[in-house]
């Protein structure tokens, strides 16, 4: 997948469902939300969230597609504290909040899609 393709994705109009309330889950120390998006395009996306109990600036909100072959990309991923390694680059980014986004080149050379990562200006 491109680039190009990665932004077309991100770039689709997506909706909330028309409920006013969503089911958050307990699960290994967090809380877990899971939301499908309304969109006019072939593909099906999803919201996804966790937020430490113990700690709320340990958190994860991560936008995903799934595409027509049925595989599932993490496009965007926003995290709050902690210290994250862009590996392809020897790169650390110290305990900061910071923004993950898939790459062409992260997918090409086997990484994870969205291994990229960089400081986002403000997370809470």
């Amino acid at each position: 997948m491109t680039d190009g393709q990665i932004e077309e994705l991100i770039a689709i109009p997506k909706l909330l469902p028309k409920r006013n309330w969503f089911c958050m889950r307990e699960e290994f120390g967090y809380m877990r939300l899971d939301v499908s998006l309304e969109s006019d395009s072939k593909y099906r996306f999803f919201l996804k969230g966790r937020c430490s109990l113990v700690n709320p600036v340990d958190f994860s909100a991560i936008l995903t597609v799934k595409l027509p072959s049925g595989e599932s990309l993490n496009l965007i991923r926003c995290n709050g504290h902690h210290f994250h390694r862009n590996t392809m680059e020897k790169e650390l980014l110290g305990d900061v909040c910071h923004l993950h986004k898939a790459t062409e080149r992260y997918i090409s050379k086997g990484g994870k899609p969205e291994g990229y990562a960089v400081e986002a200006s403000s997370c809470l």
